[in-house]
């Protein structure tokens, strides 16, 4: 267990990244990024090369509750193509976010385009949506797959790979 955080992506934390003073993944070769849910920061590719530059991998929180990605997932062809690695909420896939999120969750995980998943759980009360999303990922993509996401992906992400 590491310490690390979650860090919501403006001009000064995108700084304190940069240069050294984030808390990335234990390893330190990938950092937790999460946006405002209404529209990307303008130069978003931009800055997620300039981390990948620096050595750090970008990896985007939760990319199914971002409205850009509901009106088209294809937004995130550009972070992708800087280096993001995409990390899903599994309750999105069972509607704790709202049905946009819920679409545009089933969309990416329809085109592979998750790394890996986590819970997000915060507070105890979480579990029982948490368990109810590990069965309905396991009916819908397979165990294989689940176990891909939240294992070997999640794995993959801390090693930096």
């Amino acid at each position: 267990m590491g310490l690390a955080s979650e860090h919501f992506l403006d001009d000064v934390v995108f700084e304190r990244i940069r240069t050294g003073l984030g808390l990335p993944y234990p390893g330190k070769k990938s950092v937790l990024v999460e946006l405002t849910p209404r529209a990307f920061p303008l130069r978003l590719a931009e800055r997620f090369s300039m981390l990948k530059r620096h050595g750090l991998i970008p990896v985007l929180a939760h990319p199914e509750r971002y409205e850009p990605v509901w009106k088209d997932p294809d937004v995130l062809e550009p972070l992708l193509d800087a280096g993001a690695r995409l990390l899903l909420d599994a309750c999105s896939v069972v509607g704790k976010y709202g049905a946009a999120s819920e679409r545009a969750a089933r969309t990416l995980l329809e085109m592979d385009a998750y790394d890996a998943a986590c819970s997000d759980a915060h507070r105890p009360a979480d579990i029982d949506i948490v368990a109810k999303a590990l069965q309905v990922l396991e009916r819908d993509i397979g165990k294989a797959e689940v176990t891909r996401l939240f294992a070997r992906g999640t794995a993959e992400i801390l090693a930096g790979t």
